[in-house]
């Protein structure tokens, strides 16, 4: 819809960049530098204990606000949830809060809602949000149907070291309800909504100087949707919907740029009219009055426009949009054991602008055939087979690139078996082509797919479960175009997997995962690219109680990887694999949980992570470890009278890079 844009509003402590403050700001060098260099890390501990502080201020101040608030919500008969959350995640701090309030007879409603959210994050070009939010709605219960007013008001402001943007946005809107037909079997209806808006919103970028875009749109809005319903009996269902939406506003664009030294040196303003609206349309239908046969129809459409000023362009935009949609469904069971299903959608989306060179079309067609069947076969009987078969055809066309039509193939088949109550075994094939046709053929490609996946997992007892897997993926690209020729690859990936779970006592359980691969990349034309991966990994997890309050998790993982050229020796034969580098991870992990009681929960974690890279070219080994500590305070308690606290501290120290908290505090309160 519409893409609005304010004069600056004053926030905080904070002013309008002048000459000398825009200057002295590109000049300023950048505070996430501190973190990290001598003072500025001392900086950073002390704002990590301020957080810290903080958090513990909210949850106070939060159960203060709530009990002074709670007397004078009582006292006006309005039930409402009051809820604030604050919390830290490394250099990133947030805090919400939110007030809903409602009153309610049986012919009227009040309602409203309050919010605010305020977020920090340094890591981001120091990037600050702050957004204020509230919305009034009061319904009343007529004769012929129910009458509404709404209103809304929003303030949003971000912030990075670069740009700034502030939007303010009000409404105030009158509706009806009518219900024109009812029925047992269905019924139709009308709303109606339409009252005044407006939109400011001023986008400042500080880049070798300032520059200002403001705009300002005040008008009017209207809303009509028409919807019926009809169900006559539980096989047969129909819902439709057309919808008008439409505004018309008065605007004011100013751009402005000044130099470093504050001197302005290009202004320009824009008085227009925007303009918007949207036609919809949607109808459902499902019929499933036969188990061999249930259809389900859907179609919609949307057109509308809209006009707007666009700031990177300094001129009045309209932008044009088309989206029409259709699907059928057909399935069905035939007897016991065969079962079917037709899918087919077709979809198109255009866009179009007057002013950026953005124009698009997107078109999609789909089919699917799907099918089941159980097997009655004496070694196959009770297992189930799936097949499906698609097609798709698709077209996309971004202006000032090249146009191209796309076409799919694809072909699944799955086969499930159980053996007995112990044994199930599981076989899954795919084969996908994908084919690109591009205007000019300069990147025309064909893209085959083809993966098998075998499964099989034994259980013997409640306490142990074993697994086994085979699955092999292979990719290849053909390009066409002799040029692109040289790109040609094919990929192809072999793992086979194994693992088991055992429950050794009733607080001790082991769990461990194998798995070795081969990854090898075929270069057509060009053998000297070959590659081969090959990938051993064993994972080992430990549970354990300790006692009835307390647990201890173990973790271990061992990775070994390695890579080199996979060609012809130059003296002819087999391809012959030459390592050329060689990695290995080891991660250890340990964590304690402690519930002291039921409201609070203690953890201690360590992880230790060692890395060995080698590189057999020049013969020269990296090693890089790191050891993390982390502690955690956890308190959860729900207090009488509706009150809810949730709360949580996190230290984390590691010895490559600098100390953080993770913080949360949340307090939720009901009055009734």
């Amino acid at each position: 819809m519409m893409q609005r844009q304010p004069e600056q509003k004053p926030r905080r402590t904070r002013r309008m960049p002048t000459a000398e403050p825009v200057a002295d700001r590109l000049r300023e060098p950048s505070r996430l530098r501190g973190a990290t260099e001598g003072r500025g890390a001392a900086v950073w501990r002390v704002a990590a204990v301020w957080r810290l502080a903080a958090g513990l201020l909210v949850v106070a101040a939060a159960l203060h606000t709530a009990a002074q608030a709670g007397t004078l919500l009582d006292r006006l008969g309005l039930d409402s949830v009051y809820q604030s959350r604050y919390e830290v995640t490394r250099r990133e701090t947030e805090w919400r809060q939110s007030l809903d309030l409602d009153r309610g007879t049986d012919l009227s409603n009040l309602s409203a809602k309050l919010q605010s959210k305020n977020r920090e994050d340094e890591s981001r070009n120091d990037f600050e949000e702050a957004l204020s939010r509230i919305d009034v709605r009061y319904g009343r219960t007529l004769s012929f149907g129910e009458a509404f007013l709404d209103g809304r008001s929003r303030r949003h402001w971000t912030q990075t070291s670069r740009s700034r943007t502030d939007i303010e946005e009000n409404t105030f809107d009158l509706g009806q309800n009518l219900p024109l037909l009812q029925r047992e079997s269905g019924g139709i209806g009308l709303d109606l909504r339409g009252g005044w808006i407006q939109e400011k919103e001023v986008r400042q970028q500080f880049r070798r100087g300032l520059i200002v875009d403001s705009t300002l749109a005040t008008g009017w809005s209207g809303q009509a949707e028409l919807r019926g319903a009809w169900e006559p009996d539980a096989t047969l269902s129909w819902n439709s919907r057309i919808s008008f939406d439409g505004s018309l506003q008065s605007s004011s664009s100013i751009h402005n740029e000044r130099d470093e030294e504050g001197i302005l040196t290009d202004t320009e303003q824009l008085e227009a009219t925007d303009h918007a609206q949207d036609l919809s349309a949607r109808s459902d239908l499902v019929w499933a009055r036969y188990e061999a046969l249930k259809v389900a129809i859907s179609t919609s459409l949307t057109e509308g426009f809209t006009q707007f000023y666009q700031p990177t362009q300094r001129a009045q935009e309209t932008q044009s949009i088309s989206r029409r949609s259709n699907s059928l469904n057909l399935e069905g069971q035939l007897g016991t054991l065969l079962g079917y299903g037709v899918d087919y959608s077709n979809d198109v989306t255009e866009f179009d602008y007057d002013v950026q060179d953005k124009d698009r079309l997107d078109r999609d067609q789909r089919v699917l055939l799907r099918g089941s069947h159980d097997l009655t076969l004496p070694i196959l009987r009770g297992a189930t087979v799936k097949a499906s078969a698609g097609f798709s055809s698709g077209r996309r066309s971004l202006q000032n690139t090249t146009a191209y039509d796309t076409r799919g193939k694809s072909l699944e088949g799955e086969l499930q078996k159980q053996f007995g109550e112990q044994i199930t075994m599981g076989l899954r094939m795919l084969v996908d082509l994908t084919q690109d046709f591009y205007d000019d053929g300069s990147l025309d490609r064909d893209q085959l797919r083809t993966d098998v996946a075998l499964a099989a997992a034994y259980t013997p007892s409640q306490r142990f479960t074993a697994t086994l897997g085979y699955t092999t993926n292979n990719r290849e690209v053909v390009n066409i175009a002799a040029d692109r020729a040289s790109q040609n690859q094919k990929r192809e990936n072999y793992q086979i997997t194994a693992g088991y779970t055992a429950t050794l006592l009733e607080a001790l359980s082991l769990r461990q995962n194998f798995l070795i691969g081969a990854d090898y990349t075929y270069y057509v034309f060009n053998e000297d690219e070959n590659t081969l991966t090959r990938t051993n990994r064993v994972t080992t997890k430990v549970d354990a109680g300790l006692w009835k309050r307390a647990g201890l998790r173990l973790e271990h993982i061992f990775h070994r990887t390695d890579s080199g050229a996979y060609r012809y020796p130059e003296g002819g034969g087999t391809r012959a694999y030459t390592k050329s580098s060689d990695r290995l991870r080891q991660y250890i992990k340990a964590e304690v949980d402690f519930d002291l009681s039921r409201a609070i929960r203690l953890r201690a974690t360590e992880t230790y992570d060692l890395n060995y890279r080698t590189s057999l070219a020049n013969d020269q080994t990296t090693l890089r470890d790191k050891l993390t500590f982390s502690g955690f305070v956890g308190v959860q308690h729900e207090f009488s009278g509706g009150l809810t606290v949730r709360s949580s501290f996190e230290h984390t120290s590691s010895t490559q890079e600098d100390d953080f908290w993770n913080i949360l505090a949340e307090v939720q309160k009901r009055f009734e």
